[in-house]
């Protein structure tokens, strides 16, 4: 799943805020569940349980989940409305089965992308941001050619890493709104406004960054590394084919030490 780890911790909280706050005696117990397309997160309580009547406004505004007996269980009423603004912004879905005296279990669920819906969503939300701006958008590709070298000799953990260190000096050169995103286990993607003039640039900045991050445990090792790149609306108008085209680049280009 890709989610905003903050929010999402901010619903569970609240859901097992409540939880606490409404159980005076039994279990609660947090679930999660994958499906084929989603994961099911619940909170399960024995408390008292929310009335039938009161489970169609349970996510309102304003609305206090079940009677208040005392002044300590007195909220905002904007705990369960939160929550569900947070799983839709997510497109999830959030619900809730109770009874009376037996206890209540909130449900939301969170959709599971695959690396390739993430990517092309980012990018074309890229695309119309810069249509709306009228500048170019750079697509720019960069592959670890030795990643299993790395691997091999030091190990996952520091192959890992040199792919996260691409990462990293990524967020030095995108604006606010860019992304850079990790694909597979050696590539890394940045869209972003950056002219091909730039381009070289930064892929020189890249190849003087791995080495140093690679010289710290090892002297002898050399980085290959190929790049792409291709340019919206010179090279393609989607996504799809942005993608495919600075992948032709990449193909083509020769490897750099």
């Amino acid at each position: 799943v890709y989610i905003d780890n903050y929010r999402i911790i901010q619903v569970f909280m609240n859901l097992i805020g409540n939880a606490v706050k409404f159980t005076e005696k039994g279990n609660i117990e947090i679930s999660i569940i994958k499906s084929e397309n989603t994961v099911e997160c619940i909170v399960s309580d024995a408390g008292r349980g929310i009335e039938h009547k009161d489970i169609a406004t349970v996510f309102d505004r304003f609305h206090q989940v079940g009677k208040i007996v005392n002044a300590e269980e007195k909220g905002t009423g904007l705990g369960l409305s939160i929550c569900k603004g947070i799983v839709k912004l997510h497109n999830g879905q959030i619900w809730v089965d109770s009874q009376i005296n037996k206890g209540s279990q909130f449900h939301f669920t969170l959709p599971i992308y695959t690396v390739d819906e993430i990517l092309f969503e980012n990018i074309e939300r890229g695309i119309v941001k810069a249509t709306k701006k009228h500048i170019k958008l750079s697509l720019l590709i960069i592959r670890l050619n030795n990643f299993e070298e790395i691997e091999n000799k030091f190990g996952l953990d520091k192959a890992m890493k040199t792919t996260h260190k691409v990462l990293e000096a990524f967020q030095d050169f995108i604006a606010p709104g860019e992304f850079s995103f990790i694909k597979g286990r050696n590539e890394v993607i940045l869209s972003s406004d950056i002219t091909q003039k730039n381009i070289l640039s930064i892929v020189e900045k890249l190849e003087n960054i791995l080495a140093n991050f690679i010289s710290n445990f090892s002297k002898e090792l050399d980085i290959i590394m190929s790049y792409g790149y291709s340019i919206y609306p010179n090279d393609a108008n989607s996504a799809k084919d942005l993608l495919q085209s600075a992948y032709k680049t990449l193909l083509i280009k020769n490897n750099h030490k």
